[in-house]
């Protein structure tokens, strides 16, 4: 596969209390999908990934990869 176009390095929305905010990242992804963006990226190594147990960024991972259902292609950050 190339890479090529605009890939965003998305964002993981929280709530206030820590945990993963699951509707705004589906809005979020939702809107990138809509926009046109090339692919996304997710979970990169310079965001807030470090701060998720590594069951926390599975979650997130596939919880991405489902909302995407191969419209754009996705690039998980390990």
């Amino acid at each position: 596969m190339r890479f090529s176009g605009s890939y965003v390095a998305l964002v993981t929305p929280f709530h206030a209390d820590g945990s993963v905010n699951f509707e705004k990242l589906r809005e979020l992804v939702e809107w990138h999908v809509q926009q046109g963006t090339d692919g996304i990226v997710a979970l990169g190594t310079t965001a807030e990934t470090p701060t998720l147990y590594i069951q926390e960024r599975a979650v997130v991972a596939m919880f991405i990869a489902n909302q995407i259902r191969h419209r754009v292609p996705l690039v998980i950050g390990v």
